[in-house]
């Protein structure tokens, strides 16, 4: 996946680099290069625990609205607090899937791999003689290397555009979801009997 660290063919052409200039610009865009593969892991990271929390508390909230949950039959003000809820914790935790899922760039790699030798994607699309020849061949084209970390910084950064909407919507279902329970319970006039089930999303939290 564009955006991860490093591999052996990266580091290869990083060593050559360094061998055949001395260009002080090419081994800054190599830092760069290793400084986004480092917040790509991180932003995964960050979604990855993002969706594990997301799917348990939107599984929580679906099992109260459905079967014999308190909140199942709920209406009017209720149900709308409730669905509007629902539909955010299922939008928060879709745009964290989108967040860790791989974004390979396939089709795009078939057009560029002639010129590009970072990025396995493209590599896989090399003849192994051909790959040899080039590998072989003392290069240190900051051209590849530059549109390698636009296309990283491209996808990072939206992987941190979706993940500040993913937690953005949590936190709106959340607390449509408080509201439509608290509300649900003070209308039966057994508000009291909420208070658990606040409790045990709290403890999902931890």
């Amino acid at each position: 996946m564009l955006g991860s660290k490093p591999g052996p063919n990266a580091r290869r052409l990083r060593r050559r680099a360094r061998q055949t200039t001395s260009a002080p610009d090419l081994e800054f865009a190599w830092r760069l290069h290793d400084g986004i593969g480092e917040w790509t892991a991180r932003v995964d990271t960050k979604a990855s625990i993002s969706l594990a929390i997301e799917a348990a508390v939107l599984g929580f909230v679906v099992a109260l609205a459905s079967g014999d949950g308190v909140l199942s039959g709920a209406r009017g003000w209720v149900a709308l607090l409730l669905r509007i809820g629902i539909v955010a914790l299922l939008l928060s935790t879709t745009l964290s899937v989108l967040v860790v899922f791989p974004q390979l760039r396939g089709r795009a790699t078939r057009k560029e791999y002639p010129e590009n030798v970072i990025y396995f994607g493209h590599l896989r699309h090399w003849d192994p003689v051909a790959l040899e020849n080039r590998l072989s061949t003392p290069v240190a084209d900051l051209g590849q290397l530059s549109r390698q970390l636009v296309n990283m910084s491209r996808i990072v950064w939206r992987k941190h555009i979706w993940l500040q909407w993913s937690l953005a919507l949590f936190v709106v279902g959340v607390a449509l979801f408080g509201a439509s329970l608290i509300v649900s319970e003070w209308q039966s006039g057994t508000y009291r009997s909420a208070i658990p089930y606040l409790f045990k999303m709290g403890e999902m939290w931890r």
